[in-house]
C-alpha cells in the first residue's frame, strides 16, 4: 500500500473504474496490484511517496481500495509528510494536448481516441487518420494495430552508461550500482530485461545494435559528464528516452537527477545553524554537470545575510578519494586560506581531504567541520563518520524505469523532469566552529 501527498500542482489520477482530480494538500491511497497512471495538468507537480510494505495474503482481511481524501485545510499534514521521505518534483518541460483534448478537436469521443491509442479497431479510416496524427504531434506512443496488447511484455530496455573519466564513477563506488540495481528491479517487476553497457566515446555507440533493434523499448542514458552537444546524437531516436544523474537545463528529453540546489542550500543552512560563517567549498578539477549545478548553488547560498563568502575558498581537487587527498594536501602546503567547515562535491572528495587534514595536525570536526555529498556507504565507516548529503539513488533507478513504462503505454506527456529530495545525514565530521578559520602553512 502506498500514500501519496500532493504537495503543489494537479494532476489526473486514472483508475480502472475511474479518473480523480486532486490538488494540493490532497491525499491517495493507492491499493496494491492495481494498475494507474497519473496526467500532470499543472507545469509543476510535486507530491511526496511513501510505501508501506505488507504481509501477502492482507488484502483478503482488509478490503482497501483506491481512495482519494480532500481536506479543507489544505497544508493540514504537509511538514509531516515531508518530513516521511523524499518528495518527487515532476515538471513537465512541452505542452502537449490531453486526450480530451484530442478528441474534441478531432470531433470524436474520448473512447475513440482510446481505441487508436491502443491499436483497436471500432473508429473509421478517416477519423483514424486524423487522430493518429494529432496524438503523434503531441508525443504520444501508439501501438500498432497488430501488436500484442501488452507492448511492454517481455521488451529489452537499453540502460546506457557513458564515461568518459572512468575514475569519477570508478572514484565514488557504489553510486551508479545503486541505480543501476534499482533500475533492474523494477524492470522485473513490470517484465522488461534490462541490458547495460558501457561507453566512454559517442561515436562509439553502434545504434544498430543497442538502440535501433525492434526488441529494444526505450533507452536510459546514465552520465554526468554529458554535454548539450553529445545529445544530439539521440534527437531523432524514435523511442522512450529518460536521462539520468545529470544536471543539464532544459533539456528537450525526460530527466531523473537529484535536487542539487537544495541538497546544497540545506547543508549550508546546517552549518550556519551551527555557527559557521566562513564556508568553503571542494570543487571537482575535472567538474561535470553535477559538480557546475552545486557549485552554483553554493555560490548562491553563501550570498545569504550573515554569510562570507569569496572565490579563494572554493578549491579544485581532483575528485578520488586519493586524489583528493594528494591534491588538497598540496594546497595546504602551499598555505591556503581555510574556512571553518568544507562541504563537499561528493564522500570520496570529502575523506581525501579529511585524510590529508589529518596528516597535517588539523582535526575534524574540532578545528574544520566537513560534509560530503551522495550519501554511499562508506561515509559512515570513516574515523569521524561523514555528515553527508544522502542521495536516494534507489529512487532514480525507478524512476527512469517508470517514466519509460508509461511512455511505452502512452500515459505520460512527452518529456518531464523528475528530482527526487536529498537528505542530510549528521554524523561526526560537523560541529560548531572553534575558530574564525584562518590560513594554513603560513605564519
Amino acid at each position: 500500500m502506498a500514500l501519496v501527498y500532493i504537495l503543489d500542482g494537479s494532476s489526473e489520477y486514472h483508475f480502472q473504474s475511474e479518473t480523480v482530480t486532486v490538488h494540493a494538500g490532497d491525499l491517495i491511497m493507492l491499493v496494491p496490484g492495481e494498475p494507474y497512471y497519473f496526467e500532470v495538468l499543472s507545469d509543476v507537480f510535486h507530491f511526496n511517496y511513501v510505501n508501506f510494505d505488507y504481509e501477502e495474503g492482507y488484502e483478503n482481511t482488509f478490503q482497501f481500495k483506491n481512495t482519494v481524501y480532500t481536506f479543507q485545510n489544505k497544508s493540514l499534514f504537509r511538514n509531516d509528510f515531508e518530513k516521511l521521505g523524499a518528495c518527487y518534483l515532476y515538471k513537465n518541460t512541452g505542452y502537449r494536448m490531453k486526450m480530451r483534448e484530442i478528441a474534441d478537436a478531432a470531433g470524436v469521443s474520448l473512447t475513440a481516441v482510446s481505441l487508436v491509442l491502443n491499436g483497436k479497431p471500432g473508429i473509421g479510416d478517416e477519423k483514424r487518420a486524423l487522430v493518429t496524427r494529432l496524438l503523434q504531434e503531441n508525443g504520444y506512443q501508439i501501438r500498432p494495430e497488430d501488436a500484442p496488447q501488452r507492448i511492454h511484455a517481455h521488451s529489452n530496455l537499453c540502460f546506457l552508461k557513458y564515461s568518459k573519466h572512468s575514475y569519477l564513477v570508478n572514484g565514488n563506488p557504489g553510486f551508479v550500482t545503486q541505480i543501476m540495481d534499482a533500475a533492474g528491479e523494477e524492470c522485473r517487476r513490470h517484465g522488461y530485461n534490462l541490458l547495460v553497457n558501457a561507453f566512454s566515446d559517442f561515436s562509439a555507440i553502434n545504434r544498430a545494435e543497442l538502440i535501433d533493434t525492434a526488441t529494444t523499448g526505450g533507452v536510459i542514458l546514465l552520465g554526468t559528464e554529458i554535454e548539450r552537444e553529445d545529445l544530439s546524437y539521440f534527437d531523432g531516436l524514435q523511442k522512450p528516452f529518460v536521462i539520468v544523474d545529470n544536471a543539464l537545463e532544459r533539456l528537450p528529453f525526460s530527466t531523473v537527477t537529484m535536487d542539487n540546489a537544495g541538497a546544497v542550500f540545506e547543508a549550508v543552512e546546517y552549518l550556519r545553524s551551527l555557527g559557521h560563517r566562513k564556508i568553503g567549498f571542494l570543487y571537482n578539477s575535472i567538474p561535470s554537470s553535477n559538480d557546475n549545478a552545486r557549485r552554483d548553488a553554493f555560490q548562491a547560498a553563501m550570498h545569504q545575510p550573515g554569510l562570507s563568502y569569496s572565490d579563494d575558498l572554493i578549491c579544485r581537487v581532483f575528485p578520488t578519494m586519493d586524489g583528493a587527498r594528494k591534491s588538497f594536501g598540496e594546497a595546504l602546503d602551499r598555505g591556503i586560506a581555510l574556512p571553518t567547515a568544507f562541504l563537499a562535491n561528493n564522500d570520496s572528495i570529502a575523506l581525501g581531504a579529511m585524510r590529508a587534514m589529518q596528516e597535517r595536525g588539523i582535526r575534524v570536526p574540532q578545528d574544520i567541520s566537513m560534509i560530503g555529498f551522495d550519501g554511499l556507504p562508506f561515509s559512515a565507516m570513516s574515523e569521524p563518520t561523514l555528515t553527508t548529503v544522502d542521495v536516494p539513488c534507489a529512487d532514480i533507478g525507478r524512476w527512469a524505469v517508470n517514466i519509460i513504462h508509461q511512455q511505452m503505454r502512452g500515459r505520460i506527456r512527452t518529456t518531464c523532469s523528475i528530482h527526487v529530495s536529498t537528505q542530510l545525514h549528521i554524523r561526526k565530521s560537523t560541529a560548531a566552529p572553534r575558530s574564525s578559520g584562518g590560513v594554513w602553512g603560513k605564519e
